[in-house]
């Protein structure tokens, strides 16, 4: 199961500050180790469901609002 490297990630997760990251906080306890970026676990045991997919759709969107505009 967890190691002590996944215990000390999943500690931190859990001491993150409602007050310093207001959005994070509130997601939580949803998403720790179920979301591509949050995640200290492989699949194995905790499946990333649709977050994966998500995660690609925001990352392709990002780049594509950053690429240079095609010249006309």
């Amino acid at each position: 199961m967890g190691g002590a490297k996944e215990d000390r990630f999943a500690e931190r997760v859990a001491q993150i500050d409602p007050e310093l990251r207001p959005l994070t906080a509130a997601a939580l306890p949803g998403i720790p180790n179920r979301i591509f970026v949050l995640r200290w676990q492989n699949g194995a045991d905790v499946s990333c469901g649709e977050s994966s997919e998500r995660l690609l759709d925001l990352l392709v969107e990002g780049l594509k609002a950053r690429a240079p505009a095609k010249p006309s």
